[in-house]
């Protein structure tokens, strides 16, 4: 039996999607940490064995005459798309696109942004673009133009220590800010500060002294690009803490979430400029955790009118999955 195969490789999470091709509907998923090309070679590459091993292991359980063992004895994977963060250069392709080919046979690999071109894929041409808000960020012109898309232009997406802008990991941090920020000048802590500081196993009357050390620290068990990778997710973990105190009508966090909603749209001006779109029925596809919000999209929309621009956003929770449907498609 034939098998199709999406891997969403990124920053803080490696996806694996398989499905048959007599069966399309039912999808594996298997998990495994970070396989940001940027973190090493021998880290993208056994990230990705692990996701599609317990991938495979799902698919088992769906589908009991399907053999297990890695690479994919007694599974072929008729087509295979693989995507990770870190994939931009020409260089970087050429030394990951050998390995892979041993594990899967023919692979199409780019760059993660690139399975956000899915919705376009097979309608009229346009430009669009894509943006990601998850962990991290990154925004992305394109022009399809029937056959495929071509990447014109990119804003942001420069990792956290630069930029991610308009993430969960910005709005993470600005949260750790406001505790400090309330602590320094003697304001009462909100109630939503002290879940914050009980995020970081600290204590809320005297927490605040310690959190820059804590939300700062690496993991020193963990090899240094899981370890960054983790302090990473740790930070960004604080966006839900915000988020549900926003949604209570806390105007500190509200507050937080117009700060990071206003970086959303600093990144996507100069794709407005480049690409004139904005100022029509452009799509807009949207990834990542964070741009999934309802209360922190509302926030983004309302500044959108403010700059006069008008997309249609297409929400995508899942862009491996959209990749796999893709894949199955064509």
């Amino acid at each position: 039996m034939s098998y199709y195969l999406c891997i969403d490789g990124g920053g803080t999470k490696t996806s694996a999607f398989i499905a048959s091709v007599s069966a399309p509907t039912v999808v594996a998923v298997g998990h495994a940490g970070p396989s940001n090309l940027t973190f090493g070679l021998n880290e993208c590459l056994a990230a990705t064995r692990a996701a599609v091993r317990n991938a495979l292991t799902e698919l088992r359980n769906t589908d009991l005459g399907v053999e297990t063992t890695f690479p994919h004895d007694g599974v072929c994977f008729e087509r295979v798309w693989a995507a990770y963060a870190g994939c931009t250069r020409q260089s970087d392709r050429d030394a990951l696109l050998p390995p892979l080919q041993e594990m899967f046979g023919d692979v199409r690999l780019t760059g993660d942004g690139e399975l956000l071109t899915a919705p376009a894929l097979g309608g009229p041409p346009q430009r669009f673009v894509t943006l990601i808000c998850g962990t991290g960020s990154l925004a992305l012109l394109w022009e399809y133009n029937g056959r495929g898309a071509e990447q014109l232009a990119r804003s942001g997406g420069w990792g956290p220590l630069l930029d991610d802008a308009g993430s969960g990991w910005a709005l993470g941090k600005e949260a750790v800010k406001s505790v400090l920020m309330f602590a320094a000048n003697k304001r009462d802590l909100r109630t939503w500060h002290g879940d914050v500081l009980a995020h970081f196993g600290l204590d809320r009357a005297t927490g605040a002294d310690r959190l820059i050390a804590a939300s700062s620290q690496l993991d020193p068990v963990l090899p240094s690009s899981e370890a960054d990778a983790e302090r990473k997710k740790r930070i960004a973990g604080c966006s839900r803490i915000v988020v549900a105190a926003a949604e209570g009508d806390d105007d500190e966090a509200l507050r937080l979430l117009g700060v990071v909603a206003e970086q959303v749209c600093s990144t996507l001006a100069s794709l407005v400029e480049t690409g004139r779109v904005g100022d029509e029925e452009t799509m807009l596809v949207v990834a990542g955790g964070l741009g999934q919000v309802e209360t922190f999209w509302n926030q983004v929309e309302a500044r959108f009118a403010k700059h006069g621009w008008r997309f249609r956003t297409v929400k995508m929770p899942e862009p491996g999955r959209s990749g796999l449907e893709t894949l199955l498609r064509r």
